[in-house]
């Protein structure tokens, strides 16, 4: 009989075990949207098909949503609210943390929206810099430039010129190094790409001043401050 009992119990002990499932504990964040757009709208973001919030503006708005979740992957929808257009549909994953920053771009009148991130495969900085991508939009400027990056350079942390390149107008840069140990930040130099290489518009340091806290950083350039001079001081405006 004992042997019975025995025997029972070991079943019964199995078919429990079979039936557990792990218990996935909930998590927290802050979702903190921004818009940076060229059409006026009211926006409606999901998260998988369930409303986060129905009053994200743009060309220029903000929304802070604190949500719970337990896996980290969600499918991001942006919805025109009036339309019901559908502006956005991909997969983001929230990263652990108090906060994850969400910016949606608009390259272009009656373009979809872009969730603006670096690419998955791009390697973090070495120490003591930040990597950068910048894209410019502004009127004036035209369809490309040289842009010349101008770090300080230890050990007496005197500018020089460390990377160079051409970029075209309403495209995203590769990624550069910018020097992001100290106060003193990188700085930017747009020139012609003709022959005359005449400097058209520059981005001071004061553009760069939270490099300190990220590896990544993405800019985009389309306003114009307070300019001396012939050439441009364009204004960065941070969307990652």
């Amino acid at each position: 009989m004992q042997k019975y009992i025995l025997v029972i119990a070991f079943l019964y002990l199995t078919g429990c075990s079979r039936n557990e499932h792990s218990i996935i504990e909930s998590r927290f964040t802050q979702l903190s949207f921004k818009t940076f757009s060229t059409d006026a709208l009211q926006l409606k973001v999901l998260s998988n098909e369930a409303t986060l919030t129905d009053s994200l503006f743009a060309p220029e708005g903000t929304k802070t949503i604190n949500v719970e979740y337990n896996e980290p992957a969600h499918r991001i929808q942006l919805v025109e609210v009036l339309s019901g257009r559908v502006y956005l549909d991909t997969v983001i994953n929230y990263k652990a943390g108090f906060t994850n920053s969400i910016t949606f771009y608009q390259p272009s009148a009656g373009a979809n929206f872009v969730w603006i991130a670096p690419p998955a495969g791009e390697s973090l900085p070495p120490a003591d810099y930040a990597k950068v991508s910048i894209r410019y939009t502004h009127a004036a400027l035209p369809d490309s430039l040289k842009v010349v990056v101008v770090n300080p350079i230890e050990p007496r942390l005197e500018y020089n010129n460390t990377d160079s390149f051409i970029l075209k107008k309403d495209v995203f840069s590769r990624y550069f190094l910018a020097y992001n140990k100290t106060t003193k930040k990188v700085k930017l130099e747009l020139y012609s790409t003709d022959g005359k290489r005449k400097k058209l518009a520059y981005a001071d340091v004061g553009n760069f001043a939270d490099l300190l806290s990220a590896d990544f950083n993405i800019y985009l350039f389309r306003k114009q401050g307070a300019t001396a001079g012939d050439s441009i001081r364009i204004l960065g405006e941070k969307l990652y």
